[in-house]
């Protein structure tokens, strides 16, 4: 679709005019002569975390406590191999373990391609690119429900971020690398810690 500028704008009312394009397209194109091309409506980039009732996620971890419900904002992915990545994040020396949910309900989540994506989604917000992944995650959360990057881990995993996974996810499963320890069998499950300054790895 081609749409013109109208003559006698001020330099400020055409920023704000391909901001607001660019908040609605995906592609947004100034050509020589002044016209805008705009294609890919961005409405078609809010995707859902499941796609059929039995979907699974999975989340990696070696938390040093007992835990079975991510506190938010949690990452998942749909791939059992993709959770092993979060194996060691933040420095946690417990047993390594594999959460396994169940997704419930539908989830509007941002799709974001890649770190182009998400500069332009911060920079249209008034947010400096950059920014660690809790940051994001915090400025995401005001308008959806979390996000999925596709394909953003090595083996293919999709990055899903939720803001409530209490909310969406129904823990189903632990599948143990390392033994489970004794005292833990019949403990109390804890929401898991919130951890910061985990980067984005989009790419």
């Amino acid at each position: 679709m081609i749409v013109r500028l109208a003559t006698g704008r001020s330099g400020l009312e055409v920023r704000e005019y391909l901001r607001a394009l660019r908040r609605a397209f995906a592609r947004v194109e100034v050509r020589p002569d002044g016209s805008i091309v705009v294609s890919g409506p961005k409405h078609r980039e809010v995707a859902t975390a499941r796609a059929n009732p039995a979907r699974r996620l999975y989340h990696g971890t070696t938390a040093e406590e007992p835990f079975t419900m991510l506190r938010g904002p949690g990452w998942v992915t749909q791939q059992q191999g993709s959770a092993e990545w979060f194996f060691g994040w933040g420095g946690a020396e417990g047993p390594k373990r594999i959460l396994v949910y169940r997704v419930s309900g539908r989830p509007r989540l941002k799709r974001f391609k890649d770190a182009r994506a998400i500069s332009d989604f911060l920079e249209d917000r008034g947010a400096r690119a950059g920014q660690g992944s809790h940051d994001l995650a915090e400025i995401v959360c005001r308008e959806y429900d979390g996000w999925t990057i596709p394909g953003n881990y090595q083996d293919g995993g999709d990055d899903i971020m939720l803001c409530r996974p209490e909310r969406w996810l129904k823990h189903v499963d632990t599948i143990w690398v390392d033994p489970e320890p004794e005292a833990w069998r019949g403990a109390r499950a804890n929401p898991g810690r919130r951890k910061r300054g985990r980067p984005c790895r989009a790419r």
